[in-house]
């Protein structure tokens, strides 16, 4: 790989982009959040990196990017844009729109989250065709298998199911977004699946050992979410997906004995 095209992403992000510039032998540049995880373009711009990957909306806080931010963003940039919009259907907007201007954007996403083809590593990218005949150069010999493929089309055609199911996780999101906040839990606006929420204790202490007790506590009584302990901005939330009813109200009722008894 040529040393002087380093990769660039926004910290904390999906861990997945540090894996892939290793497997490049290429340098990572990480332009760091704030607390509010807003965009800043002129940091981005001046990173010094080629190749940009940019969670949209984000993981693991599943905070939007508005299309004007990521506008601003693209322009300010000189290299390619990757937006992951891997969880773009349960967001307000989406980076799509901003093709027919942006040459330099490449806007990827699968069909593991709101198609609820999670294990089939069904995936495809928008971009312009020049941006996608390297693509095709590149990519492995081995395509999607047929199976997957056909699987893929069904999901994609079904969609009556595709908008009853997406509407009825937003309105649980919304609902327990409420919850969490009613708790004086700190919990990030969400345009995702999941919600990233910081527990408190019976003492109302937060922090990452709050976190690993109500993980373990979940863990033990058959529920999993994750944990990010590995940044400062992230190291005292849970991420916890969006189930249905009867999952979300088993979580609820468990949670609800640990801030009791911690």
């Amino acid at each position: 790989a040529d040393v002087d095209r380093p990769i660039g992403m926004t910290v904390p992000s999906y861990s997945l982009y540090t894996t892939l510039a290793s497997l490049q032998g290429a340098p990572l540049v990480e332009v760091p959040f704030e607390e509010d995880f807003i965009l800043d373009p002129t940091r981005i711009a001046s990173c010094g990196a080629n190749l940009f990957y940019l969670t949209t909306p984000n993981a693991p806080t599943g905070t939007a990017f508005s299309n004007e931010a990521l506008t601003a963003v693209i322009d300010s940039f000189s290299g390619i844009i990757v937006a992951d919009e891997a969880y773009a259907d349960f967001a307000p907007e989406n980076a799509i729109s901003l093709l027919v201007d942006a040459p330099r954007l490449l806007v990827t996403r699968t069909l593991s989250k709101s198609y609820g083809l999670a294990g089939l590593r069904v995936g495809y990218a928008l971009g312009a065709p020049e941006l996608i005949a390297v693509l095709d150069k590149a990519r492995e010999v081995y395509n999607v298998d047929r199976l997957a493929q056909v699987a893929a089309l069904a999901a994609i055609h079904d969609q009556d199911y595709f908008r009853e199911t997406t509407a009825k996780l937003l309105a649980v999101r919304a609902r327990h977004l409420s919850d969490f906040r009613r708790r004086g839990w700190k919990t990030y606006e969400s345009a995702a699946n999941f919600l990233f929420t910081q527990p408190k204790d019976p003492a109302g202490a937060t922090g990452p050992e709050v976190v690993a007790n109500l993980y373990g506590f979940l863990e033990t009584n058959r529920i999993l979410v994750r944990s990010f302990p590995n940044h400062p901005l992230t190291s005292s939330f849970l991420r916890i997906s969006i189930g249905g009813d009867n999952q979300m109200q088993i979580l609820m009722e468990n949670i609800e004995q640990w801030a009791r008894n911690g």
